[in-house]
């Protein structure tokens, strides 16, 4: 009797462990990733070296007292640019296809922003304008999945 409750007892363990190791290894449902990557320069040409480069979404505008500033401290990936300016984020594609889903209404909104003594130098009808963030929302990711922004203007404040 005992040699039964034993096995009874050992087999639903083998069991239960069996099936919480199954069900708690999250693989990638896909292996998918979209790229972003671009390269910093300054108006001269020259590389932009060590900035920190953050790729995020959400822009939370504070308005108190008639005065308002955006608080993009919620970042998904953060890094620095290297030696020839270049920055490159790998993101799963998972993770960004709500994006790619909602270009037509900008929601979520991915942008790119940069040190707060930085601004990017966007082109826009002509010409060029100083934006604190860059929206990847406004760029077209091709075929190998990876969004090229090429190189990127910034310029100090």
């Amino acid at each position: 009797m005992d040699k039964i409750n034993f096995r009874l007892i050992y087999l639903i363990g083998v069991f239960a462990f069996s099936f919480l190791l199954i069900t708690s290894c999250k693989l990638y449902e896909d292996n998918e990733f979209t790229t972003f990557q671009g390269v910093l320069i300054f108006e001269d040409g020259t590389p932009a070296q060590n900035i920190e480069v953050v790729f995020a979404n959400e822009i939370l505008l504070v308005e108190m007292e008639g005065f308002s500033w955006n608080d993009a401290s919620n970042g998904i990936y953060r890094g620095k640019t290297n030696e020839r300016g270049v920055f490159k984020f790998v993101v799963p594609k998972k993770n960004f296809q709500f994006a790619l889903s909602a270009r037509d209404n900008f929601d979520p909104l991915y942008y790119l922003y940069i040190e707060p003594d930085f601004v990017f130098g966007v082109e826009k009808n002509d010409e060029i304008t100083e934006e604190i963030y860059l929206f990847l929302n406004e760029y077209s990711i091709n075929e190998q999945q990876v969004l090229d922004l090429s190189n990127v203007f910034i310029k100090p404040l």
